[in-house]
């Protein structure tokens, strides 16, 4: 979850970081240094008021294509307001972000990334290759980070995690995020694939955690348990509890 936040934070920092500057290209090293390097912004053409460009990792393992119109009106209220929108024959993204000095706010914003844009933010040192599609659908969503309201959907689509010992299919995963108090505690559960995920995760101003168990389905091979087992410890049943708690500073 954290991940797919950074990546609406990058979204919104292209146009944030060069706000009174132009043209576009100005963002580009902005962006890079104010995410120490984990999100780069490519091929940006127009304004900082109005225009493209590609948004992607330090890799270029993943891109998003998309265009950006900041709405001025907005600055005088202290708001900055941005407009997503995608580029060419895409659909996506889409969308309007806005940021205050204590509030975020997003409405009708959607966005599709590849999973593997999300694979720095997992609580492990060697992250495995994630395969499938990430989609992003926040109808309406504010939050102060002490409250707030709305929800923020994300679908992990063919999901699939690739380990040493094998590969595991975790289906269609589905985390459904709502601001409670200072936290956004996000539900997640799956369907289809060889096991079973369900568990929370959270966010706060101060970091994240999260409380996942995976458990294989009845009559699962010994290859789906071997790559289980390089997650953590397996219970009888085979499952493994995945727990963590990391402080943003």
């Amino acid at each position: 979850m954290k991940g797919m936040i950074a990546i609406i934070a990058g979204l919104l920092l292209v146009a944030i970081i060069g706000v009174s500057l132009a043209p576009a290209t100005l963002a580009q090293g902005r962006l890079a240094a104010a995410t120490n390097g984990a999100l780069r912004l490519q091929d940006a053409r127009g304004t900082v008021w109005r225009g493209e460009g590609v948004l992607t990792d330090a890799r270029a393992s993943w891109q998003l294509p998309f265009a950006w119109t900041i709405d001025a009106s907005t600055l005088r209220a202290g708001e900055l307001r941005v407009t997503l929108a995608p580029v060419g024959t895409a659909n996506e993204p889409g969308g309007v972000v806005g940021i205050a000095t204590q509030q975020v706010s997003l409405r009708d914003v959607r966005a599709t990334l590849p999973a593997q844009a999300l694979a720095a933010a997992l609580p492990m040192r060697n992250a495995p290759a994630l395969g499938g599609d990430v989609s992003i659908d926040a109808p309406s969503f504010r939050w102060t980070g002490t409250a707030g309201d709305g929800a923020l959907n994300l679908r992990w689509m063919r999901a699939r995690i690739a380990t040493a010992a094998g590969r595991l299919d975790l289906g269609t995963v589905d985390v459904a995020i709502a601001p409670q108090g200072a936290r956004l505690a996000g539900r997640v559960s799956n369907v289809g694939g060889e096991v079973r995920v369900t568990g929370s995760l959270g966010l706060t101003t101060d970091g994240n955690d999260g409380d996942l168990t995976i458990a294989p389905l009845p009559g699962a091979p010994p290859a789906l348990l071997r790559a289980l087992a390089t997650f953590a410890t397996p219970d009888a049943s085979g499952a493994v509890r995945l727990t963590w708690r990391n402080k943003s500073r």
